[in-house]
């Protein structure tokens, strides 16, 4: 977490706005993230080049899904 190179194609997901912070990355897919655990609460797609997931999202995400073709599902 945190320093690894980041992909040229893929979703980020960054400690702090505005891609600051540590981060982690995921393949190119579907990102779904919940703000419950074990994928339950509110949820919505994060769409790319999104710099600040305010509002509600800001430090209330507890779960997410990723789904691609490429890769199947990843769950955490």
């Amino acid at each position: 977490m945190g320093r690894e190179r980041r992909p040229k194609a893929g979703a980020c997901f960054y400690e702090n706005i505005n891609y600051g912070g540590r981060y982690f990355c995921v393949r190119p897919a579907e990102v779904r993230v919940f703000t419950d655990h074990d994928y339950h609460g509110r949820s919505g797609e994060v769409r790319p080049g999104v710099g600040d997931l305010h509002g509600m999202w800001r430090d209330s995400i507890e779960s997410r899904r990723v789904t691609g073709a490429e890769h199947g599902t990843e769950r955490s």
